[in-house]
Formats: C-alpha cells, structure tokens, sequence
C-alpha cells in the first residue's frame, strides 16, 4: 500500500487490491480487500480495541516500577488501551488523515502515563528491555541481545547505511559535536583485527538472560512515546500552527538534551523535513524508517549497489504473487 493521500472514493490506487484481511474463522478463502477497504477495518478493529480496553485507564498506573502480577499486569507487554490509540495515530497518519492521527496521538500524551526517560539513562533504557517509562507497547524476548549482536557483528549480516554518522550532526559551531543519540546508541567493536561501528541501542551482548530479576521487562518496544510528539508535530504543522508543532517537536529534542528549534534561530519555523530528521535520529534501528519514506514516496539511496532508486510502486508496492490471483 503507497498512501501518502487522504484515502477517498475516487482515488484509483485506493482502489487496486492489497491484501485478503481476515475478519473471521472459515475454510473459505478470503477475498482481497483494496487499500481503501484494509485501511477501513484496521481502524475499525483498533477502535473495537479501544472500548474493550477502556478499563486500562486503571488498570496502568502513571509511575511503573515492574514485577506486576498476574494478567492484569505488564501491561505494556499487552496490546493495551494507549498501544490502540497510538497505533490509530500511526495508521491516520500513515494513510494522510493527520487531523485524526492527532487526535489519537494527542489522547495518547494527555493520559500522561508515558514519560521522557532522564538524559543520564539514554545509554541504557531501551538495551534488550522495554521501557517503563517510554514504551506504550512491546514484545517480550530475553534474546534480543544476542541476536543483533551476533548478525551485526559475528555473522557480518547487518550494517549500517553510508553516512549515518551525518544524520547526527549537531547545530553546534563545532563540526565534530554530534546529537547525543549517536554518543548513546553506537558503539564501535574490534573483530577480526578490524573496527566495526554497532547500533548498541537496542541489544547489549553480554547480558542476555532468561530469568526476570525485576525493573523493566526483557523485550523490544514497538511503539514509543516520542512517536506521538512527531506526529502531533507535523498534524500541527500541515494546520499552519508553527509555533505549537515546534514546541512537539522541541519537546523530544529536549528530553534528548539537544538545542531546542527555538534557540537555535527564532526566524525560522520547522519544516516537515527538521520532523522527519528527527523521526530517523531517534527510531534509528526500530524498523520505522523505510515506512516513513514509503508514506512520502522519497528517493531511496541503496548503499550495497551505490545508487538512488526513485521512489514509486516499483520499490513500495509488492507485487501481488501470481499463484494467489489462479482462480482454481
């Protein structure tokens, strides 16, 4: 599905097949909804979610501590009432209905259950565990650690893309000063007799364990609050409302200890491009970044062949496999 379109009647690729979206148990085979129609029932399953989960306003307490007992517990390891709401957020804003997609996102802030982490934790928040202060829903593994690690630098099979050190440059005078991020979340490891840069954000090597000792729960964050600032960010941009989406904005910007947008030339409104610069910076690594580029159809540039592949369905859009469209 390639949306970056208010999703309408009239929109032809609204209308061309995208997946069979499976509604209920049967042997029949499902037929294909269009982009149009799984967008639909997305929404309506995740605003089901949203009333069947209302008792989580109780249920998940402002401050989290961890070892919480029984079902009702963990709840960020549970598709709760706030990973409902932020996950209409993402879909409205992944499909261009921004007045929505703020909507859900600001519901999500106003709760005030998800809380920036201090600076002095940025290094360690997020290594193999969810996060009790920022993460609205995660996946509970004990193996996270050990299996970044061991594709990133034992089995050689991730890297990271040319030039991501630039992404992290700061606005300072200095040339060399870097985002604080890239100080917390990188690390470089001899192997082999050779240096290798790692994004250790995520995974810690040599801590893998399979017993719970307390605290935050061994996992990987799925959906994080920062997500919710973006989007109320650029909703309030697209409205003309400058000076409020930069405050959204400058709110991450300044939990990760950086120079707020304000300080730094008050002149200059933030553009859309200073948003999604600072949606890579800070989701670098958590599997967002190449749905932002679908979203806006941008250029991508393909480090392993040297080259820039134009954005469009060639790239975005999977084609449908030919055994599924067989009428037998």
């Amino acid at each position: 599905m390639k949306v970056y379109v208010h999703i309408n009647s009239t929109d032809e690729k609204a209308k061309a097949k995208a997946i069979p979206y499976v509604t209920k148990y049967t042997f029949k085979v499902t037929p294909f909804s269009s982009v149009e129609e799984v967008y639909e029932k997305i929404i309506a399953d995740l605003k089901e979610a949203e009333i069947c989960l209302a008792e989580d306003e109780v249920l998940m307490p402002k401050i989290r501590k961890g070892g919480e007992k029984g079902f009702t517990g963990a709840r960020e390891l549970h598709f709760n009432l706030y990973a409902a709401q932020a996950m209409l957020a993402r879909v409205y804003w992944m499909k261009g209905d921004l007045e929505n997609a703020k909507k859900y996102a600001d519901k999500v802030i106003q709760s005030e259950k998800f809380q920036f982490v201090g600076q002095e934790d940025l290094s360690t928040f997020m290594k193999r565990r969810t996060s009790l202060s920022e993460t609205i829903w995660g996946l509970y593994t004990t193996k996270i650690g050990s299996y970044l690690y061991d594709n990133q630098l034992l089995l050689n099979k991730m890297s990271l893309p040319v030039g991501w050190r630039d992404i992290y440059k700061t606005v300072e005078e200095n040339e060399d000063n870097y985002d604080k991020r890239y100080y917390a979340w990188f690390i470089t490891k001899e192997y082999n007799g050779k240096s290798k840069d790692i994004l250790s954000k995520i995974m810690d090597e040599s801590n893998d364990v399979s017993e719970y000792t307390g605290g935050a729960y061994f996992g990987f964050s799925m959906i994080r609050i920062p997500e919710m600032y973006y989007i109320m960010a650029e909703a309030l941009l697209e409205e003309g409302d400058r000076e409020r989406a930069r405050d959204y904005l400058d709110a991450v910007v300044s939990a990760r200890g950086m120079v707020k947008f304000a300080d730094r030339d008050t002149s200059k409104d933030i553009t859309l491009e200073d948003i999604m610069n600072e949606r890579r910076k800070e989701l670098f690594g958590e599997g967002q970044w190449w749905f932002c580029l679908k979203r806006l159809n941008r250029d991508v540039y393909v480090h392993a062949l040297d080259a820039t592949l134009k954005g469009g369905d060639k790239i975005y859009t999977l084609p449908l496999p030919t055994e599924e469209l067989d009428p037998r």
